[in-house]
């Protein structure tokens, strides 16, 4: 699995995954940016809780599309000139399956580490007063990182499963406005669509005062039992993708 992990990292070289993710990242941080801008004093003492409030949101839209990005290009290699025979008589499945999702584990835990330090920049930009509570941000980081290892399975089996790249990209794409939409859904059947985790997992809700216009955040219990059943959705995400690289035939 190590030898086909460093043969996957000379490919992503190549492709320029780390200009992808940083780019992913910055385009997360200025779309929370823009949407706590303005901020007066009363919001700046709420302000982390404003930024856990409203970045699951934007994560729905973007890593909804960015993890079919990712496992698109990080299989498109093999479906290019139909090379998966060559492969399979270079390094064994198991090997090639293993360096991939390694790959992309290391990836989205890179994108999630770059949303987790830009999170102290906004503070620090917007002049948050609000004390960080470090276990919602642990929380955020957690739920992130682990739907969007789901999604990145998903998306891989798609890939595996159809020659042409485009279907993966049409279901992250509609999948990012199913995930949105699934905010307004009853929770059981928000809980149905895997895109939708990210707004599902938020331990964060708020209160609109028409009167005084003022939004007030609130602290919402943490939906552990939800968070198991998405990572015990990734494994069997995981599984489901080494049965069809496993009965692929070339």
């Amino acid at each position: 699995m190590l030898h086909g992990f460093l043969s996957e990292l000379k490919k992503a070289r190549r492709r320029h995954d780390l200009l992808l993710i940083a780019g992913t990242a910055l385009v997360i941080l200025a779309w929370v940016a823009y949407s706590l801008r303005g901020m007066g004093v009363q919001d700046r003492a709420q302000g982390f809780s404003g930024l856990f409030y409203v970045m699951p949101t934007v994560n729905t839209i973007v890593l909804s599309v960015v993890t079919a990005v990712l496992a698109s290009r990080i299989w498109d290699v093999e479906n290019r000139g139909n090379t998966c025979k060559l492969l399979f008589t270079l390094q064994s499945r198991a090997s090639l399956y293993g360096g991939k999702i390694l790959l992309g584990a290391a990836e989205l835990l890179l994108l999630c580490v770059l949303e987790l330090a830009g999170i102290f920049a906004l503070s620090s930009w917007l002049q948050f007063t609000q004390p960080l509570d470090t276990g919602r941000l642990a929380w955020l980081f957690a739920c992130t990182f682990v739907v969007s290892m789901a999604l990145f399975f998903l998306s891989l089996c798609i890939s595996m499963a159809f020659a042409a790249q485009a279907a993966t990209l049409a279901v992250g794409l509609g999948g990012a406005l199913v995930g949105l939409f699934s905010a307004f859904f009853p929770p059981p059947l928000g809980y149905l669509t895997p895109w939708g985790y990210y707004i599902a997992l938020s331990a964060m809700g708020y209160t609109w005062d028409e009167a005084t216009r003022v939004t007030t955040y609130l602290p919402q219990p943490l939906p552990v039992g939800l968070l198991c059943v998405v990572a015990a959705l990734a494994a069997a995400l995981c599984a489901l993708g080494g049965l069809l690289i496993k009965n692929r035939e070339v």
